[in-house]
């Protein structure tokens, strides 16, 4: 099964970083589904948005001094337990305390690596760059193994790396440029024309998706000449 990693934006906001020690740097070439990118100093708003990145790992008090991050955008803070609600009222995904290890944060981001769609005739995970289906619907006994049948979809990487980011921006339009630079390996055909580009793109994902359950082909939706965007919402539910 291809793995394909998600891109995280690690900002210190001019505090000593976590992954400044040479072990954790060595850790970090070890995870086969994490790419991390550091910065001193925070990107621009539109580069937030630009889809480079599929989450941001940051100190609270940095977090808590910025107004405003793009919708959607899952955002994992640390620092003292004091500040954990205030970040998470704030809208911050996840929240860790001094002492946090490389394990931790591993553990927390892999769940926004395998994440979970809804069709209309299963429940889907994307592993990699396989849809594996989980559970067909009515869900029965978890125990079952014929409720979590190992049958899927394989993605190429760029279709995986557009559907994980339009997933977990749900309901949130992202530009067609947005959807080039998340994919892998863009060219430089698809960087002057992003919308060609993506439209071909989408249009051969919603192909493989109907074929596997229409209703994530219909979950994935085209925004009047501004981009694509994913409503996952179950359809005929009995």
């Amino acid at each position: 099964m291809g793995v394909l990693p998600i891109r995280v934006l690690l900002f210190s906001g001019g505090e000593p970083s976590f992954f400044n020690g040479i072990e954790h740097c060595e850790r970090l070439g070890e995870s086969p589904f994490i790419q991390i990118d550091t910065a001193d100093i925070l990107p621009s708003f539109q580069d937030l948005e630009s889809g480079r990145w599929q989450l941001c790992l940051l100190p609270c008090e940095a977090y808590l001094s910025i107004s405003v991050f793009p919708p959607g955008l899952p955002v994992i803070v640390y620092g003292p337990s004091s500040l954990a609600l205030t970040c998470l009222e704030a809208g911050a995904s996840d929240f860790m305390r001094p002492g946090w290890s490389w394990l931790e944060l591993e553990a927390r981001l892999f769940r926004y690596w395998s994440l979970e769609l809804v069709g209309d005739i299963a429940v889907y995970r994307l592993w990699g760059l396989v849809l594996v289906r989980l559970s067909a619907f009515p869900v029965g006994d978890a125990s079952n193994p014929l409720s979590r049948a190992e049958t899927g979809l394989e993605l190429s990487p760029k279709e995986a790396a557009a559907l994980r980011l339009l997933a977990y921006r749900s309901g949130k339009v992202l530009p067609y440029s947005a959807l080039i630079a998340a994919s892998v390996g863009g060219s430089k055909t698809s960087r002057s024309n992003p919308r060609a580009a993506a439209a071909m793109m989408i249009s051969r994902l919603r192909k493989k998706l109907a074929s596997l359950d229409p209703g994530l082909a219909r979950s994935l939706r085209s925004a009047c000449g501004q981009g694509y965007l994913w409503i996952n919402m179950r359809i005929h539910e009995n």
